[in-house]
């Protein structure tokens, strides 16, 4: 995909992923290797010594899979994909907007003897990534902001009512 733009290689990426019908059964390695053609473009393969591991094509694609799979697929493929802090990092990102769209999230705050107790819930919403220098949609209520692109010191999130 290094020969088209971002917007061409994102409208590929995400027909790969409507094609499938069922995106979990590819992730999770049940369903045929070339079937529809769209495990060649969601997965990459690298070949570590003797053995072949497998890594998520790209942030893009990860992000569309954790929309639709949620966070129980981001602690399965935690777990089975190699790791690093960087990684991880990425990971928990796609967690926290995956908790956002399916299950909300609950924010707890601590007390000096160690107990905790609810500070806030963030009830679940549509979370729409969107580029921060193009047009910003604000029609939708309940909706979670996230920017594309951020300072990779951290991440932000908006919530419109």
């Amino acid at each position: 995909m290094f020969d088209c733009s971002v917007e061409v290689a994102a409208l590929e990426l995400e027909m790969a992923i409507n094609a499938t019908g069922d995106v979990g059964r590819y992730v999770n390695c049940t369903h045929g290797i070339t079937s529809d053609g769209a495990v060649n473009r969601l997965f990459s393969w690298y070949r570590v010594g003797d053995t072949a591991q497998r890594y998520l094509l790209s942030q893009y694609v990860a992000r569309k899979l954790a929309q639709i799979l949620g966070p129980n697929y981001l602690q399965t493929i935690a777990t089975s994909l190699p790791s690093n802090p960087s990684f991880d990092g990425h990971i928990f990102e796609l967690w926290f907007f995956a908790m956002l769209t399916h299950d909300g999230v609950v924010c707890q705050k601590g007390a000096d003897n160690g107990d905790l107790s609810i500070h806030d819930t963030w009830k679940a919403g549509k979370v729409l990534h969107f580029d921060p220098n193009g047009t910003i949609p604000m029609d939708d209520p309940n909706q979670w902001l996230a920017p594309i692109k951020w300072n990779q010191g951290g991440y932000d999130a908006v919530h419109l009512k």
